[in-house]
């Protein structure tokens, strides 16, 4: 079971590889230099494609929670478009998350030792962070499906091709 949560799935597209490539492009917002603030009628995702593959970021629309990074690559069969997409947290995210559940794990665990937190209580603690993560998983889940439903959207793939999930680690 992976604890980091990733969604990995593949789109077959009818169109052929520069005409997808070209979609694509239409739907990302160029980078506005330092300040982050994005124009009121902007795009849908910030990064970069090209033949070979793409980076995206589905830009938040004034609202809280993960801003998965869709990663993808194109392959070519003959008049039809495969596109293989991954979409996962960023490594700040990840680092971010890390970073708190070992603080908080250390402090109930070094607070339990020295007799200042009994066990149940210490239990309560380990209780609220696994309801932690679980909220984690499933905001982040959300964020995924809402950047699938925009890939697939960007990307004409609403019912003109296959649109199979593939098995974590392929």
């Amino acid at each position: 079971m992976r604890v980091v949560p990733c969604e990995s799935f593949m789109i077959e597209l009818p169109r052929r590889l520069p005409d997808v490539v070209e979609a694509l492009r239409e739907q990302i917002q160029r980078p506005i230099g330092f300040v982050r603030r994005w124009p009121r009628r902007h795009k849908l995702f910030s990064g970069r494609a090209d033949a070979s593959g793409f980076t995206l970021k589905l830009i938040a629309r004034g609202r809280g929670g993960f801003v998965p990074v869709i990663r993808g690559r194109f392959e070519e069969q003959g008049g039809a478009t495969l596109v293989r997409v991954r979409i996962a947290m960023s490594a700040l995210e990840i680092c971010y998350l890390v970073a708190l559940y070992c603080f908080a794990g250390l402090m109930v665990y070094r607070l339990s030792l020295r007799g200042e937190l009994s066990w149940p209580w210490a239990l309560v603690f380990g209780g609220l962070a696994l309801f932690g993560l679980l909220v984690t998983w499933l905001s982040f889940r959300q964020d995924a499906n809402v950047a699938r439903r925009n890939l697939e959207a960007t990307l004409g793939a609403a019912g003109s091709g296959r649109d199979t999930p593939v098995e974590e680690g392929n």
